[in-house]
């Protein structure tokens, strides 16, 4: 369908390799909230790309927005992008920050990509807390203030705990980007795909810690980072059209050097014999397949996972 192609005009293929995703999600965010009459969202990973892009976005709209931090340093890097309100979850009084500016911006509404853990449980919980001193008079059953929050990634698959602690007035689902522009249909999604290409190197620029090509990305020290998916350290995948044979001849051998038997008694792989098998099945299908490097790269992926690795190599 031509219709979904996105000229990218002055701009490079680099720069358009991440002007999808990432900015229609964070665009999406904010006509989600609009379309359901708020003025406010809170975000779990504010430093993330995602959130870098999402903070411009709100400041240039004069949207309400409360950011989630880890570190002082994600604080310091988006109050210089112009945001108002960002808690460290590090700090001692974390709930206190995090209910005030609740208060503040009337972020009843959220989107958290962490998914496993208390990171919705805990935001239910500031929401909460500040309804509950805006009410005039007791209830048992917790405040009436609706509470809303959207789980659209799982870096974390453990399972999403939640508490008997704020009421019954709150909604917790799922968001997925292509399921939302379907249902925002052609003029929204054209709207908000020309907002992107005009500031795609601005409201919407994304970093990399690092650029690879198809064949770097093999590298036991790269996938073990990059799978590590940790906020702001995002990896570029570079593929040079030489018309040459596949980048990826050799990599069954350049495995052979770097990925341990250890990997066989990851969870994954409990049974040694079906692990290398499985894995050198992998890398023959690489070099003339470069899909198949994502799912060989999960498989060097577990080799990090192990504590104590075999000194025997495969």
């Amino acid at each position: 369908d031509a219709s979904m192609c996105l000229p990218l005009g002055d701009h490079s293929t680099e720069d358009g390799a991440s002007a999808f995703v990432n900015p229609m999600t964070a665009l999406g965010f904010v006509e989600n909230a609009k379309a359901d009459g708020q003025d406010a969202i809170l975000h779990t990973v504010g430093a993330s790309n995602l959130g870098q892009m999402l903070t411009r976005i709100c400041k240039e709209d004069g949207f309400g927005l409360v950011n989630i931090v880890r570190k002082n340093e994600q604080v310091d890097l988006l109050k210089g992008l112009g945001a108002t309100h960002v808690v460290n979850s590090i700090d001692d009084d974390f709930m206190d920050r995090l209910s005030g500016a609740i208060r503040e911006t009337g972020a009843f509404y959220g989107f958290d990509p962490v998914g496993g853990g208390k990171h919705v449980d805990m935001s239910f919980r500031a929401m909460e807390r500040v309804a509950i001193q805006q009410m005039t008079e007791f209830s048992r059953y917790g405040s009436n203030q609706q509470k809303r929050m959207f789980i659209y990634g799982r870096l974390d698959t453990s399972p999403t705990l939640l508490t008997p602690s704020y009421g019954f007035g709150w909604t917790l689902s799922g968001w997925l980007l292509f399921p939302f522009l379907q249902s925002v249909g052609q003029e929204t999604m054209g709207r908000m795909r020309q907002r992107v290409r005009d500031n795609l190197t601005t409201t919407f620029a994304s970093t990399y810690k690092s650029r690879v090509s198809l064949e770097d990305m093999l590298e036991k020290d790269a996938v073990l980072d990059y799978s590590a998916m940790r906020t702001g350290e995002k990896y570029a995948l570079v593929v040079k059209h030489t018309g040459a044979a596949s980048p990826i001849k050799g990599a069954a051998a350049n495995l052979k050097k770097q990925i341990t038997l250890s990997a066989c008694y990851s969870e994954n792989f409990p049974d040694p014999s079906y692990c290398s098998d499985a894995v050198f099945e992998m890398a023959s299908t690489a070099r003339n397949d470069n899909a198949a490097i994502v799912r060989l790269g999960f498989a060097v992926a577990e080799v990090g996972k192990v504590p104590e690795p075999s000194k025997n190599k495969l």
